[in-house]
């Protein structure tokens, strides 16, 4: 095994809790590492992720290769899926990596008994909602092989879905993925925005002033803003500034842009730059306005 190798140890693959331990010294010298590039990164996950599978295979005694949801991994014998790269890049990402691992473990031995929770525990403070268009259909089958991307609508032909959002990638959350969890749609959802929440402490949000009129312009440039419409706190800290209702625009997946309602000038100005800039971006959502109301209620504003 290249990874055994890679320790050292590739004449006598340690196996069990000695594996484990290889393992966590393996995770914990690589996080040590001062320069590591995407590249280097990518490796060490798939090389770790196999061996980790290895010992898991051995110490339960079962477990087979299997594909789910385009993602490598095992399939044991009551049918439970565990992907073990996906756990690697948990690890990680942990404060306390030997915890963390421990926890990986437990659930594998869990799956393994047919007493999984479907993945959920384990991905639920990674999810992230997105707001996505038309466009977004249209290119999404090739990258998720065709699958069903969960989704929920928001407005006409605008949809929000959930991003997974793990070390060094993300991807779309699939419904068959959502059928499994042990919670519903709505729970999947509020656990995304949740998150978002969380990390939205820094938002930065800007005053645009105009001849008769001013808007705000939301530029934290982490690629989140425009789901931050979804934020019921967005209408807290807009409303000082704009009145108890106002209009919003994400013409794309890095912009929201809101305005007072009782300015014709200002939802004048609002309406055409989201026009113009949901027809040129690259992650085009929709040039429509909507409505914010008190306690982040969204509906749309028909022109």
């Amino acid at each position: 095994m290249l990874f055994a190798a890679n320790l050292g140890v590739e004449n006598d693959p340690p196996a069990g809790v000695e594996g484990l331990r290889c393992l966590h010294r393996a995770l914990r010298e690589h996080l040590t590492e001062r320069q590591r590039d995407e590249d280097d990164e990518r490796l060490f996950v798939e090389l770790a992720g196999s061996y980790l599978g290895v010992v898991v295979c051995n110490a339960l005694g079962q477990g087979t290769h299997d594909k789910r949801d385009g993602r490598h991994g095992i399939r044991f014998s009551s049918g439970e899926f565990f992907d073990p790269f996906s756990a690697i890049e948990r690890v990680l990402d942990a404060d306390d990596i030997r915890t963390c691992l421990a926890s990986e473990i437990a659930r594998a031995e869990a799956l393994a008994r047919g007493r999984g929770d479907g993945n959920w525990l384990a991905v639920k403070r990674h999810l992230i909602p997105r707001v996505v268009g038309p466009r977004f259909f249209a290119r999404i089958g090739a990258e998720t092989e065709h699958a069903s991307v969960f989704t929920r609508a928001l407005a006409d032909d605008v949809r929000v879905a959930v991003l997974l959002r793990e070390r060094g990638r993300a991807r779309y959350v699939l419904d068959s993925e959502v059928a499994r969890w042990p919670v519903t749609p709505a729970e999947v959802m509020r656990a995304a925005i949740d998150n978002l929440a969380r990390t939205s402490a820094q938002a930065r949000f800007f005053r645009c002033d105009g001849d008769a009129y001013a808007y705000i312009v939301a530029r934290t440039g982490d690629g989140l803003d425009s789901s931050r419409l979804l934020l019921p706190g967005l209408h807290e800290v807009l409303a000082p500034e704009l009145g108890e209702s106002f209009a919003a625009a994400i013409p794309h997946r890095d912009s929201l842009m809101a305005c007072a309602l009782d300015s014709p000038d200002a939802l004048a100005a609002l309406r055409a730059r989201a026009t113009t800039e949901a027809a040129n971006a690259a992650h085009s959502i929709t040039p429509e306005l909507f409505i914010v109301e008190k306690g982040g209620r969204l509906r749309a504003l028909v022109a």
